[in-house]
């Protein structure tokens, strides 16, 4: 298990990414994140992270099973995001 951290700084899609502790592009200020808890993957992170942030997503280079970027889960999160989004 890794503990999560959820972004406090916004990104240019409006969103904030979740970081497992051990990544090299968390910000490293403990007022730039919110600790989320420990999990076995980016998964249970990212429905946490959303309790602080509507849209939150994965980061690219420690939880790409849960970023945008990664095809698999753009598909299969392709509901959450029509109900987010309204379409």
């Amino acid at each position: 298990m890794r503990n999560y951290y959820v972004s406090k700084r916004t990104e240019p899609d409006g969103s904030h990414d979740v970081h497992h502790n051990q990544c090299i592009f968390m910000p490293h200020s403990a007022n730039e994140v919110i600790y989320l808890g420990k999990y076995e993957d980016c998964n249970g992170a990212l429905a946490a992270s959303r309790e602080h942030f509507e849209a939150t997503q994965g980061c690219f280079f420690c939880s790409y099973e849960c970023s945008p970027k990664n095809p698999e889960h753009v598909y299969s999160q392709k509901e959450t995001f029509r109900t987010i989004d309204g379409k």
